[in-house]
């Protein structure tokens, strides 16, 4: 008895009030996301990509119809998918200014030293400095365990895109024609809109 004495009874309100602030906020969240799952379960979205319509792709591939929240948050603008093989592109936009340092030919290395980090059995194919429709980008290659990846960036002063396919390891050349097709069409695309910018 003497160690309930103790407690100070100011202490016992201050955790009961943010255990039901914890509870209330967690059941807020469930509600939310519940109400917005589709009806296979996943949660959907109805923010359309915002290149929805404006690319052109070879047959075979799909654009997604929307965005999952979390490739909202990781700023995805693109998704298309193809099957046999099964094949994904995703491309996403970062809004920033470029250092006044910037170059080029310095961002291979930085890539491909982070993806390393943060990839488990990342294993790097190739890094160079390339072009699509005369703009120089960086074009990433690498594998993990089971897929093939091939991300290119293209720089501009304000905004950043990121264009990546994943593919089984198998599978690359069978789609690699396709995805050069994309890559242009996209080229195009972020053209486009960093001169409207």
């Amino acid at each position: 008895m003497s160690r309930f004495k103790k407690i100070n009874p100011r202490l016992v309100l201050i955790v009961l009030f943010i255990l039901v602030v914890g509870v209330i906020s967690y059941n807020l969240g469930k509600n939310n996301s519940d109400s917005s799952r589709s009806k296979n379960g996943n949660t959907a979205s109805s923010q359309k990509p915002e290149t929805k319509g404006k690319i052109k792709y070879p047959a075979g591939w799909t654009e997604s119809d929307t965005l999952l929240p979390d490739e909202i948050n990781a700023n995805v603008i693109l998704k298309v998918r193809r099957h046999n093989p099964d094949a994904t592109v995703t491309a996403r936009a970062q809004s920033g200014k470029l250092a006044s340092d910037f170059k080029i030919e310095d961002l291979p290395d930085g890539v491909a030293k982070k993806l390393s980090k943060e990839i488990n059995n990342f294993k790097l194919v190739d890094k160079k400095v390339t072009t699509v429709n005369k703009h120089k980008v960086v074009e990433i290659h690498y594998t993990d365990k089971n897929t093939v990846y091939n991300m290119i960036i293209f720089p501009f002063s304000n905004k950043t895109y990121y264009l990546t396919l994943s593919v089984d390891k198998g599978n690359y050349d069978k789609v690699s024609a396709d995805y050069s097709k994309i890559q242009q069409a996209f080229g195009e695309y972020v053209t486009s809109q960093s001169q409207s910018n």
